[in-house]
């Protein structure tokens, strides 16, 4: 959708003045996979939690096959990120430093970036 679509359509959006729609025609908006982070998102957030609290419930359970579940869902909330255009070659760059020192998994289970204001953080 561009950016003329959207306000003739909506008029105005929830994060102004921070962030400005475009009325270029070049300019397009990827609705679909915007919201298909969004979900899918929440869902790993979701898993995310029921895994730290199955945890707490659990201490004798295999804590790396944990830790490294908790690293698959950081991994692909990255991914998800980039999909839509809002991740930066430095963050992505940092997260495969990550995913490349220990391809084992052994110490370092996952990284994402978190903050995307201004570039965000990497955790």
């Amino acid at each position: 959708m561009t950016g003329e679509l959207f306000l003739a359509r909506f008029i105005r959006h929830d994060d102004e003045p921070y962030t400005e729609v475009r009325r270029s025609p070049d300019v397009k908006y990827a609705l679909r996979s915007t919201v298909h982070h969004a979900l899918h998102e929440n869902a790993r957030v979701k898993a995310f939690l029921n895994i730290i609290d199955s945890w707490l419930v659990d201490e004798n359970g295999d804590a790396l096959h944990r830790a490294r579940a908790l690293g698959d869902l950081m991994f692909a909330s990255h991914e998800s990120y980039n999909s839509i255009k809002l991740g930066s070659t430095e963050t992505d760059a940092i997260v495969a430093i990550v995913h490349d020192v220990d391809p084992q998994r052994n110490h370092l289970f996952g990284a994402k970036i978190t903050g995307g204001g201004c570039g965000g953080a990497v955790c």
